[in-house]
């Protein structure tokens, strides 16, 4: 279904960071490796959120190269529809 009104303005911004900042595999250091941003609407307000998505960067490891997302991001999350 189409949007009939243009998206509300952002009333606040929030950036997300992982706690854990080591490689819970090979216990290497990972790295910011890109950021992502999503805007959740609450009835409240609309919220812009940035997330600082890091990778393992050992190439020995299982880990490598795969996404490690900030864990706060499981509160903001809303079930699909």
């Amino acid at each position: 279904m189409a949007r009939r009104r243009k998206r509300p303005a952002i009333t606040r911004e929030v950036t997300l960071e992982c706690v854990q900042q080591e490689c819970p595999e090979c216990g290497g250091s990972m790295w910011i490796d890109y950021e992502n941003t999503h805007t959740v609407s609450t009835l409240a307000e609309v919220v812009r959120l940035c997330l600082k998505v890091r990778r393992c960067q050992d190439t020995q490891c299982e880990r490598y190269h795969q996404a490690y997302r900030p864990e706060a991001e499981g509160g903001w999350a809303l079930p699909k529809h």
